[in-house]
């Protein structure tokens, strides 16, 4: 039997198992992967922060939600990997996402001192999508929540036609606009007296509609996705002549302003923040406000985004907010209970809005 050389016992012993080589693939492996999560949480948050001018920006800001899902998926398994630094920038980009979405999560709005009686009234929007045939569930849902007015976007003509059939004696004040070759019909049924009707356009050929209602001025609108440059811009400018014409038409005399619709804008986008600071209205919301309402037919909010929205001058308060189950639609309805702020509660609120300034 041949002895091995001295050499040849060194190679042999400095060899590694199989299993030892397998662990050091793996733990590269790991490692690269983490780095790769890194520079996609650090562009995706770069690439997000000119939201108000970019589109893609735009879409990503609108996406927060499922970027703080990745970025905490990266941070815990870069954490697993020991990889500190990554770690560190990791959680940096999560706090700087977290600071738009937290304050929906926990709403801290308590409901001021309000007024009982016609201070009080509850609105629905609900995007009934121009294809759905699903109408029965539509009205059903429409007489399940009872509110005083309701905004149907995406009316179709067969919606409209069964909804003066079947909701007159329910809501006989009705404004519709159905549109069948695009998805920007709209209308407002009402169980209240609607007067100054006005059915006005913005940037684009799209209406809008504008009604008083027991004093308060309530308006209906529907801007474009922003999908693409071109559409993002024509939202963006749907959403500041809106402001405009909400500032210059408040008479001062009314006992509330709210505006409602599909807003294609989620509040955690810069976007958002921007119109309200516009116009001097606010989002009507109470308690956590995650759930979706796009896409409807999953509940769970990593997989839709919250676009229907009522907002409301400072001399109103939410006591109610409640989103609506599917009915055939891409979005599900908001539907919100409002009431009228004490005098002394308005009056501080209004000190801080354009509305109130004027």
């Amino acid at each position: 039997m041949t002895e091995l050389t001295q050499p040849e016992r060194s190679n042999l012993s400095s060899v590694e198992p199989p299993s030892v080589q397998t662990t050091s693939i793996l733990r590269k492996a790991i490692v690269q992967i983490g780095r790769l999560l890194t520079i996609a949480v650090i562009v995706v948050s770069i690439v997000s922060l000119p939201a108000t001018r970019f589109w893609l920006s735009d879409l990503l800001a609108n996406l927060r939600l499922q970027v703080i899902l990745a970025a905490s998926f990266a941070l815990l398994w870069t954490a697993a990997a020991r990889t500190w630094r990554q770690s560190i920038l990791i959680a940096i980009c999560l706090l700087w996402h977290l600071t738009f979405v937290v304050p929906h999560v926990w709403n801290a709005t308590r409901p001021q001192t309000v007024q009982d009686g016609p201070a009080r009234l509850k609105v629905m929007t609900l995007n009934a999508l121009t294809r759905n045939p699903r109408h029965e569930a539509i009205i059903a849902q429409i007489r399940e929540f009872d509110a005083d007015v309701v905004a149907v976007l995406e009316l179709s003509s067969s919606l409209a036609s069964k909804l003066s059939e079947r909701l007159t004696e329910e809501y006989p004040h009705q404004v519709l606009h159905p549109m069948d070759d695009g998805n920007f019909g709209i209308g407002l049924i009402s169980r209240r007296k609607l007067d100054q009707v006005e059915i006005f356009e913005l940037n684009r050929p799209i209406k809008s509609i504008q009604v008083s209602c027991d004093g308060f001025r309530l308006i209906a609108t529907h801007p474009l996705p922003p999908m693409g440059a071109q559409l993002f811009r024509s939202r963006n400018e749907h959403l500041q002549q809106l402001s405009e014409h909400v500032i210059e038409s408040e008479t001062g005399d009314s006992a509330g302003t709210i505006v409602m619709g599909d807003f294609n804008l989620t509040p955690w986008s810069p976007v958002f923040h921007q119109f309200g600071n516009d116009c001097g209205l606010r989002r009507a919301v109470l308690g956590s406000s995650l759930t979706p309402t796009w896409y409807a037919k999953l509940d769970w909010f990593p997989f839709g985004l919250t676009l229907d929205h009522v907002w409301i001058s400072p001399q109103l308060e939410c006591i109610r907010y409640q989103i609506g189950r599917d009915v055939g639609s891409d979005h599900r309805a908001v539907v919100v209970s409002l009431a009228k702020r004490s005098a002394s509660t308005t009056k501080d609120a209004a000190l801080k809005s354009p509305l109130g300034a004027k």
